[in-house]
């Protein structure tokens, strides 16, 4: 990402590895006094995110809000994302294809909440995410009533991506669902997704 070039107040925050709702105001006061304004921007709060691991919900809203501003309406067309801008974001908001923290991800669902158009590839790392915490905490082998409150994240979270998926692609809408079944989450599936799981799989 090159050299990372950040304003005094964050690198306080990186060196004390906490933010508190007091720092978010100096943040926005002092390091983003008119929003993200550019990926330079956009690189000193992904730094944040992985520096400091005690944030406040103060936080959690300006990453992921700031981030997916940023994204949707001041590069490229509003509410448009290319190719290009999909590579990035990946780039950014992931490691080998994972994201690290639950705020790279939630931005993630942000931008594809409010975009209206984008590349199935967003979809599809959304998607990503999803499939990988159901098979790293064992969710696929469990039934509904059994996982832990942890893993009951996973829910809500692919509750959001069946709800935006098809916006983009059909075969990303089928996919959340078809994860939804494998969990055993029937609320998530009705019998018209069913029907198309089984035309697109022939089952």
């Amino acid at each position: 990402m090159g050299e990372l070039l950040m304003a005094g107040p964050a690198w306080k925050l990186v060196a004390k590895q906490k933010i508190l709702p007091i720092d978010v105001i100096l943040l926005r006061q002092e390091v983003f006094p008119n929003g993200v304004q550019n990926r330079q921007d956009v690189a000193t709060l992904l730094a944040l995110e992985t520096a400091c691991y005690d944030k406040c919900p103060q936080w959690d809203e300006l990453f992921t809000k700031s981030i997916a501003d940023y994204v949707l309406f001041a590069e490229g067309e509003k509410g448009i994302i290319d190719d290009a801008q999909a590579l990035w974001l990946k780039q950014c908001l992931t490691r080998d294809g994972l994201t690290e923290t639950k705020n790279e991800f939630a931005t993630l669902v942000r931008i594809l909440s409010l975009a209206k158009r984008a590349p199935s590839s967003v979809a599809s790392l959304a998607l990503d995410q999803i499939t990988h915490r159901i098979y790293a905490s064992g969710a696929n082998r469990r039934k509904i009533e059994d996982i832990s409150d942890d893993d009951r994240a996973i829910l809500i979270d692919l509750n959001k991506i069946i709800d935006v998926a098809k916006k983009f692609s059909i075969h990303e809408h089928l996919r959340a669902v078809g994860l939804a079944q494998l969990i055993d989450a029937p609320e998530f599936v009705d019998e018209e997704q069913e029907q198309e799981i089984a035309l697109l799989y022939n089952v």
